[in-house]
């Protein structure tokens, strides 16, 4: 899993909506996913874990702003970190998103 620092820009992949133990992670509708402002991590996984303020994106560039932390339902050890909870940016509104779904936009150019 990749290190994931605050102030770094990346993408969501929404082929990574549903994680290895088949949980959904990510909203999807037909090309585009919705991120949430918040996710619940005293009760993932379960039912309404995602609430507050959303929006539907689609190939948008946010910015990590912080980590949340990780479902209390997870075990502490690194094979797990896919379960991070991030808080990202967009247009100065903050949302929450599962480590697995984000891929760091690369500071190298092709």
């Amino acid at each position: 899993m990749i290190k994931l620092l605050p102030g770094e820009l990346i993408n969501i992949d929404i082929n990574k909506c549903v994680s290895p133990e088949n949980l959904t992670i990510l909203a999807t509708e037909n090309d585009k996913y919705r991120l949430y402002e918040t996710v619940n991590l005293d009760s993932f996984p379960g039912w309404n874990d995602f609430k507050g303020h959303n929006k539907l994106f689609k190939n948008e560039t946010l910015i990590i702003i912080g980590k949340k932390g990780r479902p209390i339902s997870f075990s502490k050890k690194e094979k797990w970190n896919l379960y991070d909870v991030y808080f990202v940016m967009y247009a100065n509104k903050v949302y929450e998103c599962f480590a697995y779904c984000i891929k760091k936009i690369s500071d190298e150019q092709p």
